[in-house]
């Protein structure tokens, strides 16, 4: 039965990874983990000599949980990233118009590039050198609006 707990432990500790919930799996793991091991290690039947001292295990068991707390806050930090890479990175993003963007096109300039981008709005007209945004990206074409 300890061996059932152990690997219940563990995949408990996988599942807190990518279940949101908070911990408690993990704490769910720990606790599976300790019974486990007791149960293994410290049942009547085991020589003296093969026994494990309950303190290790529980220390055991919570530097263990502790470890996947961690691992979790970093996956979830990670998740939590905003995308830098890729054109779905350029919304939000502001820059200068080089030449007039109607609804029929135009150039921008974000950062050191330079983009085909038509307005969103054509009652607001964009001139050369306005500051605008980016609010959609279609293909290798940026919609853009005037920054106010």
């Amino acid at each position: 039965f300890g061996i059932i707990f152990l690997l219940t432990a563990f995949e408990l500790f996988i599942l807190d990874i990518k279940a949101p919930t908070h911990g408690a799996l993990t704490t769910a793991g720990v606790a599976s983990f300790i019974v486990g091991a007791l149960v293994l290690f410290n049942s009547p039947g085991t020589p003296q000599f093969q026994r494990v001292s309950v303190p290790l295990v529980v220390a055991t068991g919570v530097v263990l949980g502790l470890l996947f707390m961690g691992i979790m806050m970093f996956a979830l930090r990670a998740l939590r990233v905003p995308i830098s890479a890729g054109v779905e990175s350029f919304i939000g993003k502001t820059g200068t118009a080089r030449t007039a963007v109607e609804t029929g096109g135009g150039q921008v300039q974000l950062g050191s590039e330079l983009w085909s981008a038509e307005a969103t709005d054509s009652s607001e007209p964009i001139g050369k050198g306005d500051r605008v945004e980016v609010v959609e990206v279609k293909g290798l074409r940026l919609k853009v609006r005037k920054v106010k």
